[in-house]
C-alpha cells in the first residue's frame, strides 16, 4: 500500500527545494475549516480530489489572498 498523497507530494517538493518548509495536511477541507486551516501558511498547494472542498480552499484563500496552485491528477 502507498502513502497518502499528501505525503508524497510534499516529499517530491523538498526534493525540488530543500531550503523551503512544507506542511502537509491530511484533513478534510469544508467552508467551516478551510480559512483555519491555511491561517498560518504563506502559499496554499491544492491536490484536493472533490470540487466541493476545493471551492471552499478556494474562496478561503481568496478572501485571506493567499497564493494558491491546483494539482491536477
Amino acid at each position: 500500500m502507498g502513502y497518502p498523497k499528501v505525503e508524497v507530494a510534499a516529499k517530491r517538493l523538498n526534493e525540488l527545494n530543500p531550503n523551503i518548509e512544507i506542511e502537509p495536511l491530511p484533513v478534510s477541507v469544508n467552508e467551516s475549516n478551510a480559512e483555519e486551516i491555511i491561517k498560518d501558511v504563506d502559499v496554499v498547494v491544492d491536490g484536493l480530489d472533490r470540487m466541493t472542498p476545493r471551492y471552499a480552499l478556494n474562496r478561503a484563500c481568496q478572501k485571506t489572498r493567499h497564493p494558491t496552485s491546483s494539482v491536477q491528477q
